[in-house]
């Protein structure tokens, strides 16, 4: 297992590198270039880095472009889909576009500083070959503690989910000017069934659509379908943009931990 660590801070490099070595070789890099070449060394040497865990704010080249480059790397080695490395974002920063930036460049996870040690190894597992998983002995199976999926929630403050969904409908809408959006129901995906706490998120996705006042846009319209999971860290919206059939964005996952709390038992 080979892990490259991307932070600025040599002290975020060497927390990571405590963190993750148990599961891998760890190697360092001190911003997005230099990230760039060890990356494309080992695709030369044939032994390609499984997993990726970067910072998003760094000089010279962020985790943003940088991730975009690996990504471009990869095509141009002919990476299958399945090899591809697990890129996950690092960073303090928790605004929609930037866990929107994230995801548009294919990262397998976002996780917020100060960074809980278990919890970042289980989002790498969640991503994990099967291959690969089977020489894990080290990596916790459990779901880290703190990070409870409880499944009967309440939003701690509806009216906090008014501006989230605010700044994600605008990414959209300006990616697509001038392009009607409706959104259809959220659905809790397992089950594929609405709930209360689906309808709090259409509610506030609705309300975020019409403020855009999109009445003057053309063309045919484009569908927002939204599902949302439980995981370990709390509540994840994921939402896919469709054009007829043709899916513009599939997959763009946005937290919502900070959003919901959990009901005691019988409550």
């Amino acid at each position: 297992m080979k892990i490259l660590i991307v932070d600025d801070d040599p002290g975020q490099r060497e927390k990571l590198t405590t963190i993750l070595s148990p599961l891998g070789s760890c190697d360092q890099a001190g911003d997005g270039e230099a990230a760039l070449a060890l990356f494309e060394a080992a695709l030369e040497e044939k032994a390609p880095y499984h997993v990726v865990c970067m910072d998003i704010e760094m000089p010279r080249l962020d985790g943003h472009q940088a991730l975009y480059a690996i990504r471009d790397m990869e095509k141009n080695w002919a990476v299958p889909g399945k090899g591809q490395t697990i890129a996950i974002m690092i960073t303090a920063r928790n605004t929609a576009d930037d866990i929107l930036d994230a995801f548009h460049g294919t990262c397998q996870g976002y996780v917020n500083k100060p960074v809980d040690g278990e919890y970042l190894i289980h989002r790498i597992r969640e991503h994990l070959p099967k291959r690969l998983e089977a020489t894990w002995d080290n990596l916790p199976r459990r779901v880290p503690t703190g990070h409870s999926t409880s499944r009967k929630l309440v939003p701690e403050d509806p009216e906090k989910l008014a501006p989230q969904m605010a700044n994600l409908v605008k990414r959209f809408a300006k990616k697509w000017p001038d392009r009607p959006i409706v959104a259809t129901p959220i659905l809790e995906e397992k089950k594929q069934l609405a709930n209360d706490f689906t309808r709090q998120l259409d509610l506030a996705l609705n309300q975020a659509l019409a403020e855009l006042d999109l009445d003057a846009a053309s063309g045919e319209s484009l569908r927002l379908n939204g599902v949302y999971d439980f995981v370990s860290g709390g509540v994840v919206l994921k939402l896919t943009l469709l054009e007829g059939q043709n899916r513009l964005l599939d997959g763009v996952r946005v937290p919502l931990r900070a959003l919901w709390v959990k009901v005691p038992a019988g409550g």
